[in-house]
């Protein structure tokens, strides 16, 4: 059987019909369309590194489309945390923080308590105790001034040394108080005797020089020894010379005067500075010792009022000085009793009768075995009471608290810096200021030459004084220990240059 193939009807029957590569009749439109694929599978093939890049192009947008989606989402998370993390450093930032450095008052800011603060508040606390010993240090320094009693006194009062130590300790302390008027050049006027012998001889040199002028032979018969004896010479003398002769020795008593003001830098006497010339008064050992633990008090005392007379005078005399006299210094508390109200020289006043010292231990007072008190601390508190002094200063364990009365002379209008000299010398504070005119035609009358510039007052000042344990313990006698209840030692240590009772280190 042959098949055959008419070719005519096959191709007129559809138009557009051709053979795929296989020899199949296709579709023309098929055909065509399947040219277009294989010419872009061409064109695919022949530029497969383009299509790949725009492959890569389409999917890497989409992939950061949905990639920023979640970094966003991300983001705004973790600004959200921040904000929250923010808000509680704010918070940190604005709470307040105390910082308390021992010795100071406590000091509050607002802040953050970090490594670097801690570590700063360290440093400062360790600088600050560094520099509080250096302070003390010098306070000492300053309040002691290196001195030392005119003598040692700590002494056993059952030593045979207690006899005779009143004696030497009067002449130690004689020794002391003439040193120290040496220094501020003081003087007093002249005796009323020396003045009224130069007076005489002035005197006798007028009338014998005015004798030889007013003798006139021819007038004169006869010279006596105090001139002419003749009525009218005689009366001549009288009238005429009786004026010139008295003001001749006004002004030889008043040359006396300020001859010794212009020789000196300071009236002022021993006595006039506290000094007693008489020897401790006799009895018991332990009073003997307070009595002259007293008396040392007193000399230092005083010579810091000197000190701070010769601070504002220099060099000048008492006509150009600012203090021009020191009338007296009371000392109204010392250690072992209080001395009279009257002012004035101490010289004359009997040594007052025992009596405790405020601020000392309860029970120790005549008995030889109690204990003299709790050591000395330097980093004690110290409260202040205003009740017995304006100062607020009140005698503790740590510091005493003399309270004297000072009588000066002073220009008025140097007061103030006479004031501030005495507080520059010591722990001095002025109290009580009271001021009255002086008179110098009074004055001069008691051989008291101020100078003719400047008006002076009579200045009383009441002054306290604190004395640091920390230097005067170290010479205390055992009973001033026991009176003011203090071992006289520094808390932690023995205390240099304190020597015990019989010469052996200690107490």
């Amino acid at each position: 059987m042959k098949l055959k193939l008419d070719l005519k009807g096959l191709l007129g029957k559809k138009k557009g019909a051709e053979l795929d590569p296989d020899g199949i009749v296709v579709d023309g439109e098929k055909s065509a369309g399947n040219a277009k694929a294989r010419a872009a599978l061409v064109w695919v093939k022949s530029n497969a590194l383009v299509v790949i890049l725009a492959v890569v192009s389409i999917g890497s947008l989409v992939l950061a489309y949905l990639f920023s989606s979640d970094l966003a989402a991300g983001n705004q998370k973790s600004a959200s945390e921040k904000a929250q993390h923010l808000d509680s450093l704010r918070s940190l930032e604005r709470s307040s923080v105390t910082i308390t450095i021992p010795g100071n008052e406590p000091i509050q800011f607002s802040g953050v308590v970090s490594r670097k603060l801690v570590e700063e508040v360290r440093t400062r606390m360790s600088s600050g105790d560094e520099k509080s010993e250096d302070v003390m240090a010098l306070a000492v320094l300053h309040n002691s001034k290196k001195r030392e009693p005119a003598m040692p006194l700590r002494l056993d009062a059952k030593s045979p040394k207690v006899q005779q130590v009143h004696l030497d300790m009067l002449e130690a302390l004689s020794k002391e108080y003439d040193q120290l008027l040496e220094k501020c050049r003081a003087t007093l006027p002249p005796s009323e005797d020396d003045v009224r012998t130069e007076l005489r001889r002035t005197k006798a040199r007028f009338l014998q020089m005015n004798q030889v002028a007013q003798t006139n032979p021819s007038t004169a018969q006869a010279a006596g020894p105090s001139g002419p004896v003749d009525g009218k010479s005689k009366s001549v003398l009288d009238a005429a010379l009786q004026g010139q002769l008295r003001s001749e020795l006004q002004a030889r008593r008043l040359g006396e005067y300020s001859k010794a003001a212009a020789e000196g830098g300071l009236y002022c006497s021993a006595g006039a500075l506290g000094f007693d010339p008489k020897p401790a008064s006799e009895g018991k050992a332990d009073a003997r010792l307070i009595e002259l633990w007293r008396r040392q008090m007193k000399f230092w005392i005083a010579e810091d009022v000197v000190e701070a007379c010769r601070a504002v005078n220099g060099s000048k005399s008492i006509p150009e000085a600012a203090v021009k006299r020191i009338v007296g210094i009371n000392f109204v508390t010392l250690p072992g009793g209080s001395d009279d109200g009257q002012g004035g020289s101490l010289a004359d006043s009997q040594p007052p009768a025992e009596q405790p010292v405020e601020g000392a231990a309860e029970g120790t007072v005549g008995n030889a075995d109690a204990l003299t008190g709790p050591p000395i601390d330097p980093q004690a508190p110290v409260t202040r009471s205003f009740e017995k002094s304006l100062s607020g200063w009140a005698t503790n364990q740590l510091f005493d608290v003399h309270t004297s009365v000072v009588r000066c002379v002073v220009e008025t209008s140097k007061i103030p810096a006479f004031m501030n000299a005495l507080a520059k010398r010591n722990f001095i504070v002025v109290t009580d200021v009271r001021v009255a005119p002086v008179d110098p035609f009074a004055a001069i009358q008691e051989g008291f030459y101020y100078g003719a510039s400047e008006p002076v007052s009579l200045v009383t000042l009441t002054i306290d004084s604190a004395w640091l344990r920390q230097w005067t313990g170290a010479f205390m006698p055992d009973p001033v220990r026991k009176k003011l209840g203090t071992s006289g030692q520094v808390q932690g240590g023995v205390q240099d240059g304190d020597v015990a009772p019989n010469g052996g280190a200690g107490s």
